[in-house]
């Protein structure tokens, strides 16, 4: 699994910290969806099947990862503290939501 997503949050979330909800979509479509908070597990799946991948390694790899980003985000955040101040809220807060919304989204 490619990593390209990431490169809408890091390049978007930080400016426009105030709406998930202002970076909108993702670049590419994870099982037809690009709509950030609303890829469930049936895109996870979906997905899983078009790259030819079992579907419950990707969920869990997904699940996993959803998990620790927030927490090594903010781990990079702390050994840059010049930094850190304003990306917390403009980039942490939106990923941290992004990753709820993911976990949740696979239960769905």
């Amino acid at each position: 699994m490619g990593l390209a997503p990431l490169y809408d949050i890091a390049s978007g979330f930080p400016y426009d910290a105030h709406e998930l909800h202002g970076l909108r979509r993702a670049a590419m479509k994870i099982g037809g969806e690009s709509r950030f908070g609303r890829i469930e597990r049936r895109h996870w799946e979906r997905f899983a099947t078009e790259i030819r991948y079992p579907a419950t390694r990707l969920i869990d790899r997904v699940d996993e990862l959803s998990r620790q980003l927030p927490d090594a985000l903010s781990s990079a955040l702390d050994g840059e503290p010049e930094a850190a101040g304003e990306l917390r809220s403009r980039l942490l807060d939106p990923v941290t939501e992004n990753c709820l919304a993911t976990i949740g989204g696979l239960r769905h």
